[in-house]
């Protein structure tokens, strides 16, 4: 009789067991989606918080350092030249990001990009934006400090919105940027 019960708690003990591991893998892939679904609503918050700015700047004199919440941890904000603006087209290979190189070599509109762990996401194309870069490169991108990116805008003749570094601290140059993302790109 001893062994019938014994055999009986075995069983018990294997069910709360795949019981228990059950409900902590739906917790854990919920919780995963949750996430998911927070940074997708960052990120569109983001675009339209840069879009509306673009749009506020345009008008010709009115400048301000606009600081916009970076989304999901990303570590770059990127802006780039058009392939028109680039007054020595070989300036564009210095681009250290290979997926904007080419996007800009191929003359295609997107000018925004957020970097994340060295993956590069277009984020949008802005036909008002100009970019001021620190070097030939014609990128600029800005990294986050409290979570903030802090961007530079003027506005410039013809509706253009000129991007400039906000702040030297805030800026990475082409050069850090190639060196923290050698081994990524």
């Amino acid at each position: 009789m001893k062994r019938k019960g014994e055999v009986q708690q075995v069983f018990i003990y294997l069910m709360v067991i795949i019981v228990v591991g059950a409900v902590f893998l739906l917790g854990y892939s919920m919780i995963t989606k949750i996430m998911e679904k927070q940074c997708d609503v960052e990120r569109v918050t983001f675009i339209k918080e840069l879009e509306s700015n673009l749009e506020k700047y345009s008008s010709r004199g009115y400048s301000n350092t606009v600081e916009i919440k970076a989304p999901c941890d990303y570590e770059l904000l990127c802006f780039v030249k058009s392939k028109e603006e680039y007054a020595n087209p070989d300036d564009i290979d210095s681009i250290p990001f290979s997926v904007i190189k080419q996007l800009v070599k191929l003359g295609d509109s997107q000018n925004v990009f957020l970097i994340k762990d060295g993956y590069v996401e277009p984020l949008l194309a802005s036909d008002v934006v100009s970019v001021s870069s620190i070097d030939n490169s014609g990128l600029l991108c800005f990294k986050p400090r409290f979570n903030k990116f802090s961007i530079k805008m003027l506005g410039a003749k013809g509706g253009l919105v000129e991007i400039s570094a906000g702040g030297q601290e805030s800026v990475m140059s082409t050069s850090e940027i190639k060196h923290k993302f050698q081994k990524l790109n």
